[in-house]
């Protein structure tokens, strides 16, 4: 019997690093708790403490797998015990094994079992291969080829052959170009917030769902170097992180409380397209894909609310007169400026808000900055800030 470990570099790799991982979760999910971080959102807090306790878990579980892990070779069968579960192939179940970039894919010949993958952290993986390479057939070909060839024989993707190399083709081509389109769009308007660069972001997550509707599950929201699947998950993640980012940098919302309700009616919808549209259609189902879909939609659903609300909000603004009681500057890996602004009308209590480097300059202590209040569109109150007031009937 042959028996085999998680290489000792990798070992000590993770045994450095996975705590300083779960430190930094343990500092991140104190942060609520440390001074100069009132300004932060109630949701940010919640963001923060998923993060940080899923930084925490993967580095706990990061050291119980390099140091449980093995693959077990005897002369019946070969095992693969992971902290998750221990998967084995007697040698009867094996059509043979193949080198592919992330790993050594050991092919069952029975749909009852799924392959084994033996990545290449184990230690003494020429000699894995070597062994392999003695008793089982090499076979040709990757999982990328097996998948295209698989594609290749549905008729769902064309009656003929012909149809469907070259329905395959122009998926591969338009994922492509949807994927780079996605991504040039989120910079340009990170880059340049205009309104119509804005709604073309808005429009972008929608020709994604279209895109991966039309070709009936060929397109998938994620991939593996070694899959025959075309993906566009960048197509569909862009847009809403450029459209989350330029808000949050663009507009101060007042109250998050309906964001919430309106950003997850969007998710669902688009989620549940994706997932009857396409996701449930693959055989077998990609977990990942329903995963990732959904979580990209949800950053999405909530740019698209606070675009939606803020942009095209035409309510009339409430206008305030309100002393700046204080200053401060929190400095680290960014420097930020605030305001510290006595209670007003809307805000009953004394308050922080962030403001650019020219604005805190201008204002001194003491001095009034005008707030205009504005309803939004769907009900999500937001403000601007300013020192330079253009509208008239202030309220004091």
């Amino acid at each position: 019997m042959k028996e085999y470990k998680i290489a000792l570099g990798w070992r000590i790799f993770t045994y450095i690093f996975a705590p300083i991982f779960f430190l930094t979760g343990c500092y991140i999910l104190s942060m609520p708790f440390l001074p100069h971080t009132e300004d932060i959102p109630s949701f940010g807090y919640w963001i923060m403490g998923v993060f940080a306790v899923g930084v925490m878990v993967s580095s706990v579980l990061s050291i119980l797998q390099v140091t449980n892990a093995k693959l077990i070779i005897d002369n019946e069968k070969i095992s693969k015990r992971s902290i998750r579960s221990t998967k084995e192939l007697y040698f009867n179940e094996i059509k043979g094994f193949r080198k592919e970039e992330k790993f050594i894919r050991i092919k069952s010949n029975t749909q009852e079992k799924k392959d084994l993958e033996v990545n290449y952290t184990f230690e003494k993986n020429k000699e894995i291969v070597n062994w392999l390479s003695s008793r089982l057939p090499d076979l040709p070909g990757t999982n990328a080829k097996d998948e295209e060839a698989a594609i290749l024989e549905d008729t769902a993707y064309g009656q003929t052959t012909h149809e469907r190399e070259r329905t395959l083709k122009n998926a591969k081509r338009i994922s492509l170009i949807v994927n780079l389109l996605s991504l040039l769009v989120a910079m340009w308007v990170i880059i340049m917030p205009e309104p119509y660069v804005m709604l073309i972001t808005l429009s972008m997550p929608v020709v994604v769902i279209g895109v991966i509707l039309y070709y009936k599950g060929i397109i998938r929201v994620t991939s593996t170097k070694d899959s025959g699947y075309p993906f566009i998950g960048l197509g569909l993640l862009s847009p809403g992180l450029g459209l989350t980012l330029r808000c949050m940098l663009d507009f101060t919302i007042f109250s998050y409380s309906n964001v919430w309700l309106l950003s997850f009616i969007i998710t669902i919808l688009l989620f549940v397209m994706v997932l009857v549209g396409s996701i449930l259609r693959y055989k077998p189902i990609n977990y990942a894909d329903i995963i990732a879909s959904f979580l990209f939609l949800c950053i999405y659903g909530f740019g698209a609310t606070l675009t939606l609300n803020c942009l095209y909000d035409t309510s009339t603004p409430e206008t305030y007169k309100v002393q700046v009681l204080d200053k401060s500057v929190t400095e680290g890996k960014n420097t930020s400026y605030y305001l510290t602004l006595a209670p007003w009308e809307k805000q009953p209590e004394i308050d922080f808000i962030s403001v650019d480097i020219a604005m805190y300059k201008r204002v001194k202590k003491e001095d009034e900055v005008t707030i205009y209040y504005r309803q939004g569109l769907l009900g999500i109150p937001w403000l601007i800030v300013t020192d330079t007031p253009q509208v008239e009937h202030t309220k004091e």
